[in-house]
C-alpha cells in the first residue's frame, strides 16, 4: 500500500534536522506506535520495513520507546523453563 503525506515546508527542515529520509522516518514511527498499540507484532514491524533479523527490530523498537511485550505469563514461563534446565 502507497499513501501520501502532506507536510507544509515550513515545518520539513526541523524535520530533516533529525536526519534520515522523511518518508522512512513516518514509516519507522508508524510501526513502532502499531506495535505498542499491540496492533503488530514485532515480526510484522520487520516485515513492514525490511528488517534483517529480530534484533535490528527490537533495537529499533527500543529507539521509538516501543519495549517488547513481556509480561508476567512470560516471565514465569521462561522462570519454569530454567528450573527445568538447571536442574538436569
Amino acid at each position: 500500500m502507497n499513501f501520501t503525506l502532506s507536510v507544509p515546508e515550513e515545518v520539513v527542515p526541523a524535520l530533516e534536522n533529525r536526519g534520515g529520509d522523511l518518508a522512512r522516518q513516518a514509516l519507522e514511527a508508524w510501526a513502532a506506535d502499531a506495535y505498542r498499540m499491540r496492533a503488530l507484532t514485532a515480526y510484522q514491524v520487520q516485515q513492514m520495513l525490511g528488517l534483517s533479523s529480530r534484533w535490528e527490530t527490537e533495537r529499533l523498537l527500543r529507539s521509538h520507546s516501543a519495549w517488547l511485550h513481556y509480561g508476567e505469563e512470560e516471565l514465569s514461563q521462561d522462570r519454569l523453563g530454567l528450573e527445568d534446565v538447571f536442574s538436569r
